[in-house]
């Protein structure tokens, strides 16, 4: 009941205390637990500042190589008393060898490499003997050979003894490098030239015909020259031990007679140095002379005999 005198409240009034209330009452017991608000996440710390690389000094390039200073090359071109030029008694390419001057280890190769070299064309000469004696006559009568049919015959006739190129095959087995054979093939193109000038001057300016005849016999002479001067090599190896040698070729009756004949010419009294040069003569006739292809090669093999390689046996099959 209301008591005389009192106003009345309105409704909404009475709402909004309501609600009022029931906050307090909440916020009440968040402070009493019941109501526990998140905890926010923390904030991680920021990474340590790495300033970036300083920029790098590019490297000082290599400075360069100092110019090689290329020693004068020497010369195979001699001339004699008439202004000619004095062929080589040698291969050409030995000769530039032998001048060049190489280090002394460059030397003790090359001198290896040239004694395989020899010793390969002694091998040949001996498997090829009937055609070195072949090449021997044919270099006694060159000047009669004049046309270029003629010639290319004769050269291409030298066939397994034409030798290779000594530089070439040294520089594979590495006793010179390509440097060292650049500068080689320099002096032995010197000569060549030389030589080859020289011919073509004989023959006269325009003269077709000879110039292919003089030109065509040099290089015969010279394809052939290094087969010959191999037989000569064994000849020579041989004259110490001629007679012993001669006496195991199983000779004709008449082959006997005339090494008997030839060996008598060495007997005679006379200095020593006259002695060994008429004993190799005498030899190289009977060589060319009286010996037939099959005797001469058994002769140079005796005076080689490190140059005849053994058969090899064959491998025995064991029986089924």
């Amino acid at each position: 009941m209301r008591r005389a005198g009192s106003q009345a409240i309105p409704s909404s009034t009475v709402r909004r205390a309501a609600l009022a209330a029931a906050g307090l009452l909440a916020l009440g017991g968040a402070a009493h637990g019941q109501l526990v608000p998140p905890t926010p996440e923390k904030t991680p710390a920021p990474e340590p500042y790495t300033p970036p690389p300083a920029a790098q000094t590019p490297p000082t390039p290599p400075a360069r190589p100092e110019p090689v200073v290329e020693a004068p090359l020497p010369s195979l071109v001699k001339r004699g008393s008439d202004g000619k030029v004095i062929r080589l008694d040698v291969l050409p390419e030995q000769a530039a060898l032998e001048a060049m001057g190489f280090d002394e280890a460059t030397r003790r190769r090359v001198d290896a490499g040239i004694a395989e070299y020899r010793a390969d064309m002694d091998k040949r000469v001996i498997d090829n003997v009937g055609l070195v004696v072949q090449l021997i006559h044919q270099r006694e009568t060159v000047d009669r050979f004049s046309t270029l049919d003629e010639l290319q015959k004769l050269t291409f006739g030298v066939g397994p003894l034409a030798p290779g190129s000594l530089l070439e095959r040294l520089q594979r087995s590495g006793a010179i490098n390509p440097r060292q054979k650049r500068r080689t093939d320099q002096v032995v193109l010197e000569y060549t030239r030389a030589v080859t000038a020289e011919v073509n001057a004989e023959a006269g300016e325009g003269n077709l015909e000879k110039i292919v005849a003089l030109g065509g016999r040099r290089v015969f002479m010279e394809t052939s020259a290094e087969a010959v001067r191999s037989l000569e090599r064994q000849l020579t190896r041989a004259e110490p031990n001629m007679e012993q040698i001669i006496a195991g070729l199983s000779l004709t009756p008449a082959q006997k007679s005339q090494a008997d004949m030839l060996l008598a010419g060495t007997r005679g009294a006379m200095p020593e140095d006259r002695r060994v040069h008429v004993r190799r003569t005498n030899l190289r006739a009977l060589f060319m002379e009286v010996l037939n292809d099959q005797q001469r090669a058994s002769l140079l093999k005796a005076a080689s005999p490190e140059l005849v390689l053994p058969k090899a046996q064959p491998t025995p099959t064991g029986g089924g």
